[in-house]
């Protein structure tokens, strides 16, 4: 499928049960572009000051922030999505770059922006003068159809495939004795941005999309809210547009253990949309779909990825 032939459907959302939960859940999805910011032109351009090129990617960014304090965890993810958010806006030229060397390239890229955001982290807590804080970080930048994928922690990453469901993630946590002595007593984080972890763990992985793909981020109180399932999580998925898709998914997650936050990213990857008879005549498609509006809720009562801060599993 070429580069014109798909259509890109994203949406977010964050729900928090209580005022007492800690915002900690951040995402981010956007469209990577061509622009021009018009310094001086003797040319009637209207009122526009920058145009607009077509779109050449896509990105998604999930953090969850980790620590005791509510509002230092949620600091730490805003950090995380803010610095990567600044990178693809850096670098984005160069990752229309063509070759062999451009996967190691982008893994290189990724890695270095993760550990831009760690340090960041780790300055906004030493100036605060608080317990450390950190954060969890999923970050998918898509050029399509290559999917590059950076991660750090226990958030997860899923691929849809027709009617198959594939983790692309793995969780960065260690399993807990029990007081009995057997392996039952929950788990613990291993790896995160901040928190005092001085080399997190950083897997990457480079995955070939198809048309009517559909990827999923989500937290790791989600998960656990639909208890571990990851066949039930895809099947709340696949509740036709990524918005419907992703309001199924977090009212799932709070019907059935109500966490008191939970954070969710989807995004589809359809064939193009047929043209509309208007478009046919005029030669022109659709606009593409814009990033969504952030869609966090604070009041409302109702391949294999390769490459460890500790704490509990969130209540669940």
């Amino acid at each position: 499928m070429t580069r014109a032939a798909r259509h890109f459907d994203g949406s977010g959302r964050t729900l928090r049960r209580t005022s007492a939960a800690s915002g900690a859940g951040r995402f981010m999805i956007g469209h990577l572009g061509s622009s021009l910011l018009l310094a001086e032109s003797n040319s009637d351009l209207g009122d526009h000051v920058r145009l607009i090129g077509g779109s050449h990617g896509h990105v998604m960014v999930l953090a969850s922030g980790v620590g005791s304090g509510g509002r230092a965890a949620g600091a730490a993810a805003e950090a995380a999505v803010r610095g990567m958010a600044r990178h693809f806006v850096q670098v984005e030229p160069s990752y229309l770059a063509r070759g062999e060397e451009r996967d190691r390239m982008i893994e290189r890229e990724l890695g270095a922006a993760v550990d831009r955001c760690r340090r960041a982290i780790v300055d906004v807590a030493r100036d605060d003068g608080g317990e450390p804080a950190g954060t969890t970080l999923t970050a998918a930048l898509v050029l399509w159809p290559r999917l590059h994928l950076v991660h750090v922690g226990d958030n997860r990453c899923y691929l849809l495939r027709g009617g198959g469901v594939r983790r692309l993630t793995d969780d960065h946590v260690r399993r807990l004795p029990g007081t009995d002595g057997t392996r039952s007593g929950g788990v613990m984080l291993t790896s995160a941005l901040g928190a005092g972890v001085r080399r997190p763990t950083i897997d990457h992985a480079v995955v070939e999309l198809e048309a009517d793909d559909t990827l999923v981020f989500c937290c790791k109180g989600m998960v656990a809210g639909l208890g571990g399932d990851d066949r039930r999580l895809a099947d709340v998925a696949r509740s036709g547009s990524a918005a419907r898709s992703v309001d199924a998914l977090v009212e799932a997650a709070h019907t059935a253990c109500d966490p008191p936050e939970v954070t969710a990213v989807v995004a589809r990857f359809r064939a193009a949309a047929p043209r509309t008879t208007s478009e046919a005549r005029s030669g022109r498609r659709g606009a593409p779909s814009g990033p969504p509006r952030d869609r966090t809720d604070p009041t409302n009562p109702q391949p294999e990825a390769s490459s460890r801060l500790r704490r509990p599993t969130r209540p669940c």
